[in-house]
């Protein structure tokens, strides 16, 4: 077991054991940090009395290996884990409710010269709302509002990265300018926007497209990290530390979506 990955999670090591099945030290690759995993085979759970006894354990968790810290469930195909705590640190309550749905992007924070040459491309300034559609860790909107003076909404599913969000606005200062909301990108309400920036895969951005097309007002500037958006021409490209930048501007007369 140790040495393997089981969806985003690399098994380290083995914590101390006791009572149903094994625990097992872990890094979540997409938050980066430690947490311990209790790795149950599925018959282990399959009866209501099982299910009351992992129930129980749950709720005195092996304090000497992991004291003062909250259990969550993560449920797969293979093998039911619960996610028994995070070591070195305390679990955010929103760290135990569930996103609506799994996440359209696996979360990968992006580099700040990155980040910051996107917005520079946009010419993003004081005076502009802009809208990061899947804000992860809120870098982009926080960096909005610090060095450039603008508003900024950052958008996510992942409840645990909205609470994250708000915590670095906090740190950073600028929770006045950068709001965070749980949400789903594809229903966010972003017509208000001057600037929408994203950092997501090449197949969201092209189910995002139509949307920019109709819902924002001509002059909006659109910036989007790693991809671009199929056949519409960008105005304008930049590349920063391999990474590239893509930006396009709302148009009256912006085509429709194939």
């Amino acid at each position: 077991m140790i040495g393997r990955t089981i969806s985003h999670y690399h098994i380290l090591g083995r914590l101390p054991e006791g009572g149903m099945g094994v625990v097992y030290k872990a890094q979540d690759a997409q938050l980066d940090r430690d947490v311990a995993i209790k790795v149950l085979p599925t018959d282990t759970v399959t009866g209501p009395a099982a299910r009351a006894q992992l129930e129980q354990e749950a709720q005195r968790v092996d304090t000497a290996a992991c004291p003062h810290l909250p259990m969550r469930w993560f449920r797969r195909v293979l093998l039911p884990l619960l996610i028994l705590a995070v070591l070195g640190g305390r679990m955010p309550a929103s760290a135990q409710k569930e996103p609506k749905r799994l996440p359209d992007v696996r979360y990968e924070p992006s580099p700040m010269g990155a980040v910051t040459a996107m917005l520079e491309l946009a010419g993003v300034k004081k005076g502009d709302l802009v809208y990061d559609l899947g804000c992860g860790d809120g870098r982009i909107a926080i960096t909005a509002a610090k060095d450039f003076g603008a508003r900024a909404v950052g958008v996510d599913i992942d409840p645990e990265l909205v609470e994250r969000s708000i915590e670095n606005a906090k740190k950073a200062g600028v929770s006045h300018l950068a709001t965070f909301r749980e949400e789903d990108l594809f229903e966010t309400d972003f017509r208000a926007a001057t600037v929408v920036a994203m950092a997501l895969w090449p197949s969201v951005n092209l189910k995002l497209r139509p949307r920019l097309f109709k819902e924002l007002k001509p002059g909006t500037r659109v910036v989007s990290l790693y991809h671009d958006m199929g056949d519409w021409v960008p105005d304008e490209t930049r590349r920063v530390g391999g990474i590239d930048v893509y930006l396009w501007r709302i148009r009256s007369n912006t085509p429709p979506s194939p």
